[in-house]
């Protein structure tokens, strides 16, 4: 059983106590060669849909046969993993998946094809590489199919919802104008942002960026603008008005709805940055990225090793509030952030890095899926660390009904470490669920609170400090069960010896007067 770490901010409360993460489930999709995951999300009925790409004929547990060198690959299955349908989709090039947007009706899911039309693909090649776009009903089946592009090279990044029934698609492009493209190339890579309608077709597109190379990662919809960050290398020019830093920066742009530029903003050190991902939360937007710079530029915080998450949270104006950032002594390549329904963000990637910096667990192997959450300070309250023995690389996470957390990623490392299951191939999906603590919602936590356990950890006798009259103290197991309850009278402080029947393990206590609760936890070793 994994355990993960809660780390309260030192200034509020010198303790430490641990939260428990333990995994339930887990499966490998693939076949004899290699598959590389995209992204996994949960449908309208309640079924899941995991993408990418795959290099695999028919072999392993993959029933459906490559057409090209890479084909894009979507697996739909229940709960408990047992496959409803799978879709094998390409031409005789490359092809791959990399974005799902769930709908009403079923889903879009995108990414980029450099093959013409053939093997089971409709839609025509419009130069090197085009976004590539499908919309599939629930039972896997195909209810349109477009690319769009230009003469060169275009990469689909994202997919969101704009409006009814109107979709935004973002990603880079070096193609001048020509087939879709009706706005000229500004350096070497640009933002193309493409508006479609519900069938597919294309409304209007626009091109962002300046004389470098300027690739998005993100992009979010609020206070009625379009919000995208990416990395930029490009220095003042064109559509460009803030200066880089270093290397590349994290570059966002505010747009009206019909696409036309509002401002820009960079952030970064002096040397390297690379954002992954955008949030939008309480009229506040989260950054999330890596970093190779320390404390330079408009960068504030210090990193622990090559590369490390970092986090950039600003508001609707691009006003930096705060930046953190989060990692050990080798390199942290982040993924993506959620919101949990307790309020907490959590945070997703991989990592290298041995025990060190912000790690208490050492690694599994050469990569390791790592998840943490934050509080909207920026303040690290729990991590998880999972891999096998060489290198597992997480795209996504979803919170599910029950609260576990469905991990999905790819992985080349055999049965070792936390992984049950060997591959199919040279690297497979890999989708594992956890039970968590880092979803338990805790009111009134310790933070706001003067309660405190003494010892902690402890071999079930220990002291609550800080109760007022009146309160109920009741101890619980992580499964909910009730082990003790107590009233208390008058005291302020009490004494609690459970050493005798309580196994190792993670508990919660919660006191209780009129309608607050305040939950803390504590470990038995």
């Amino acid at each position: 059983m994994k355990k993960t770490l809660l780390i309260l901010s030192i200034s509020i409360l010198n303790t430490i106590s641990f939260s428990q993460t333990s995994i339930t489930n887990q499966k490998t999709f693939g076949g004899t060669n290699m598959e590389f995951s995209g992204e996994a999300k949960q449908l309208s009925d309640g079924t899941f849909v995991a993408c990418g790409s795959s290099l695999s004929g028919i072999s392993g547990n993959k029933t459906t046969p490559n057409f090209g060198s890479e084909d894009g690959w979507i697996i739909n299955f229940n709960a408990d993993y047992s496959v409803n349908w799978e879709l094998n989709i390409g031409g005789t090039s490359s092809d791959l998946f990399s974005s799902i947007l769930v709908t009403d009706d079923g889903f879009l899911c995108g990414g980029s094809s450099s093959s013409p039309a053939s093997g089971n693909k409709t839609s025509p090649n419009l130069g090197g590489g085009d976004f590539w776009l499908f919309k599939i009903n629930n039972v896997g089946v195909v209810v349109w199919e477009n690319s769009y592009g230009g003469s060169g090279n275009d990469d689909l990044n994202s997919i969101i919802k704009t409006g009814t029934n109107e979709y935004l698609l973002t990603g880079r492009s070096n193609s001048p104008i020509s087939g879709d493209k009706s706005e000229n190339l500004r350096g070497g890579k640009d933002f193309w942002i493409v508006k479609i309608d519900g069938s597919g077709n294309l409304i209007w597109d626009k091109t962002v960026g300046g004389d470098g190379y300027d690739y998005p990662s993100g992009t979010v919809i609020a206070d009625n603008s379009i919000y995208i960050v990416g990395k930029s290398s490009s220095s003042v020019s064109f559509d460009k008005s803030a200066a880089n830093f270093g290397w590349d920066d994290y570059w966002l742009v505010k747009l009206d709805l019909n696409g036309n530029l509002i401002w820009d903003k960079t952030y970064g050190g002096t040397e390297q940055e690379y954002p992954t991902d955008l949030f939008f939360s309480q009229n506040k937007l989260y950054i999330i990225g890596s970093s190779s710079s320390t404390a330079s530029g408009n960068m504030t915080a210090f990193t622990n090793g090559y590369d490390d998450f970092w986090i950039v949270k600003t508001d609707l104006e691009g006003v930096m509030l705060w930046d953190k950032t989060y990692g050990g002594d080798l390199s942290e390549y982040p993924s993506s952030i959620i919101e949990l329904s307790n309020s907490k963000f959590l945070i997703s990637g991989s990592s290298e890095s041995t025990l060190s910096g912000d790690f208490i667990e050492d690694t599994q192997g050469g990569l390791d899926y790592w998840l943490f959450t934050i509080n909207d300070q920026g303040d690290m309250l729990e991590q998880e660390r999972i891999g096998g023995g060489f290198y597992d690389d997480i795209s996504n996470v979803t919170e599910l009904n029950n609260s576990n957390l469905l991990i999905f990623g790819d992985s080349d490392s055999p049965t070792s470490g936390d992984k049950t299951i060997d591959n199919y191939g040279g690297r497979d999906f890999w989708l594992v669920e956890v039970t968590t603590s880092m979803t338990l919602e805790i009111k009134n936590n310790l933070i706001t609170s003067n309660l405190t356990i003494f010892p902690n950890p402890n071999n079930g006798e220990f002291t609550i400090s800080g109760l007022e009259k009146n309160s109920v103290v009741s101890v619980y197991n992580l499964q909910g069960q009730l082990i003790s309850e107590r009233m208390v009278t008058s005291e302020s402080e009490i004494k609690i010896n459970q050493s005798n029947n309580l196994e190792k393990g993670i508990y919660l206590i919660s006191v209780k007067k009129n309608n607050e609760t305040t939950s803390l936890k504590y470990i038995v070793n």
